[in-house]
């Protein structure tokens, strides 16, 4: 419950039919969490005590009940709760296909409507009676796992999954993946986000951003057609970021150059690394890291002067490659944010990374730097969708090659995408997030602010002055150097692993907020030989080559696929 930043209070079952409701708590409708045992034994108790009964009508506003290990238990329930109105499967089915129900986008969210190729098992209800009343909200071609039934007039949300995702478990993967936790994992946060509209931490709205990682600013780069892809976003509504090698600084066309200015909100530029070699920021060594780091931004911003074209200081890793200390790095020479496909990183004894803090916004692991996920799309548009479902940001990463087809591989996913039941806000790669954040509203009618990235973008909607209280994880205080809003330098303080700080924002006002930290360690010497700058140049010029001739050639005689 504290990840989605909600109270909480755990009760034995008979603990909680005593429970003394005073004045205070009376009006509260209460939301349970429990086991097909406790459930059971729940029911069992409302069967012969009247105040029970009104205990669970009076004062519950709904129940999330999950499975069980032991398969008669189950069986014996199910069987007294729906008065024998439906069967449970003698033994789980096997993985298989699963459909989320697409009549109650309310409930199931940008997951309506989703057929998933899951791995895991679960029993399932066949064998329903038409006359129990009861909505099917994850079914297979046997029958439900996963659904919403009444007890006295109260809802309750049966998952016959025989267990929930643990969120202090470690990834062992580069990143989360759906399909091996669909059924302990999507019921629940279904369940969570319907049942607290109002209380629970959570995003306003949905950014997404197109990644095209390497390709230098000329008209055609290999499959990809930068003049064509403006067109194509225009007309399926999307955004795209470059991640941009600075190594190619100086090679960019006016054309381009001019493409990017016409269009701001759909074509913009990230960093990708600093040279494109192996491993360039799988180093431990800072002092490397610090001049690779200063390096890079000294080629962006060279680019910047020379075309009129600004960038997005947010770091997309080569090869998906990185240390702690790069991270460390990184928010030091104040990027706003890092972006990559693994949450893993190279070092020799990685630290554990929680599935927590992979489902969070960004993950702040790495001393409390923000690195935000992204996905290829062969990853199913199932795990996008879960993300959304979080509130993290939409990040899609291709290459070149995916636009081998003309781009249709690439529009149907975009269309895939857009068609989910929810509204996806394409931006920069920057806005995204700037963007992303949590929020909640407190009694007193203040907004709490959870943020993420280094910059912060917040506005106003309401039609009167409001009270945001902002806060970020850093545990180092003596890491700050200042927090700066477009009125000047914010007073912040800090306390328990968070800097907060406080804005008032008059109607419709919006207000950009940036935290700038000290810089601790110095760059190391410059070392480049001839011989490694030749070696780099030609590294990437042949990269170009197989790009622009060989790739192409083997698509038209059909080797690639």
């Amino acid at each position: 419950m504290e990840f989605f930043g909600l109270a909480w209070t755990s009760w034995r079952t008979q603990e909680f039919v005593d429970y003394p409701l005073g004045e205070e708590t009376r009006s509260e409708q209460l939301r349970l969490f429990l086991s097909i045992e406790s459930f059971g034994d729940l029911v069992e108790i409302m069967s012969s005590s009247a105040d029970a009964r009104s205990l669970w009508r009076e004062h519950v506003h709904s129940a999330f009940v999950y499975g069980s290990n032991d398969p008669a238990m189950l069986r014996h329930i199910v069987s007294k709760v729906t008065k024998g109105r439906a069967n449970l499967a003698e033994e789980p089915n096997l993985a298989c296909e699963f459909s989320v129900s697409d009549r109650w986008n309310e409930f199931c969210g940008p997951m309506s409507g989703l057929t998933v190729s899951a791995k895991q098992a679960a029993p399932v209800l066949t064998g329903i009676d038409t006359s129990l009343r009861m909505t099917r909200l994850i079914s297979n071609a046997e029958g439900s796992v996963f659904m919403k039934m009444e007890h006295e007039g109260v809802p309750f949300f049966l998952s016959t999954a025989n267990s929930l995702v643990d969120l202090d478990s470690s990834i062992t993967t580069h990143q989360f993946d759906l399909r091996e936790h669909f059924l302990s994992a999507v019921p629940i946060i279904m369940y969570v986000r319907w049942a607290f509209p109002e209380s629970s931490c959570k995003q306003l709205e949905c950014s997404a951003c197109l990644i095209i990682d390497d390709p230098p600013l000329k008209v055609s780069y290999g499959f990809l057609n930068l003049r064509k892809l403006s067109d194509v976003a225009l007309r399926h509504n999307f955004s795209a970021s470059i991640a941009f090698i600075p190594w190619n600084w100086s090679r960019s066309t006016r054309k381009v150059i001019d493409l990017f200015k016409q269009y701001p909100k759909r074509l913009s530029l990230s960093v990708h690394g600093c040279d494109h070699t192996t491993s360039e920021f799988g180093t431990r060594d800072k002092s490397t890291l610090v001049r690779k780091v200063k390096k890079a931004i000294s080629r962006m911003q060279s680019h910047e002067e020379k075309n009129g074209l600004p960038y997005d200081r947010i770091m997309v890793f080569p090869q998906g490659v990185f240390s702690e200390n790069a991270l460390q790095v990184l928010k030091e020479q104040n990027f706003v944010a890092a972006v990559n496909t693994s949450v893993r990183s190279t070092d020799p004894e990685p630290r554990k990374i929680t599935l927590a803090s992979c489902w969070d916004v960004a993950l702040m692991d790495y001393g409390d730097f923000p690195l935000l996920t992204r996905r290829y799309p062969s990853e199913g548009i199932e795990n996008f969708a879960f993300d959304i479902l979080l509130g993290k940001p939409c990040l899609v990463v291709i290459h070149h090659d995916f636009c081998r087809d003309n781009y249709a591989h690439l529009t149907k996913f975009i269309d895939q995408l857009n068609g989910l039941p929810c509204t996806l806000s394409w931006r920069s790669l920057g806005e995204v997030v700037r963007r992303s954040f949590r929020q909640r509203t407190l009694p007193s009618g203040t907004i709490a602010v959870e943020m993420y990235g280094g910059e912060l973008r917040l506005s106003n909607t309401f039609s009167a002055t409001q009270n945001f209280s902002i806060r970020r994880r850093e545990r180092d205080s003596n890491a700050v150097k200042e927090v700066v809003s477009d009125s000047g330098i914010v007073d912040w303080s800090h306390a328990d692993g968070y800097i907060t700080f406080s804005l008032e924002l008059n109607p419709k006002e919006s207000a950009l907020i940036r935290i700038t930290y000290r810089e601790t360690v110095s760059p190391a010497p410059e070392d480049e030989t001839a011989l490694y700058r030749l070696k780099t140049a030609a590294r990437r010029h042949l990269c170009e080559a197989r790009d622009n001739y060989l790739q192409p050639a083997l698509n038209v005689l059909g080797v690639l696929r």
